[in-house]
């Protein structure tokens, strides 16, 4: 999917919310341990932005945790 729009005009929250509906839906059947969705970027900096909008629309949500891995660090620090 490619999509082109100016900045503050909802992308992020376009793709993020079907992905929180469907681990919503998913959760009351799922591992607790297995992620039920992967959302990768081009970039660090886009990886933090997308990850603090998906925390924020998730505050509250049953089942719904985020964790952000970056390549070129090393991986202990990153998993919480």
């Amino acid at each position: 999917v490619l999509a082109c729009a100016q900045t503050g005009s909802g992308k992020t929250a376009a793709f993020l919310i079907p992905v929180i509906c469907h681990v919503l839906f998913r959760g009351v059947l799922a591992d607790p341990k297995h992620p039920l969705a992967l959302i990768m970027a081009p970039t660090r900096e886009l990886c933090a932005q997308i990850e603090e909008q998906c925390k924020e629309l998730i505050k509250g949500l049953p089942y719904c945790r985020t964790a952000l891995l970056v390549g070129g660090n090393p991986l202990p620090p990153q998993v919480h």
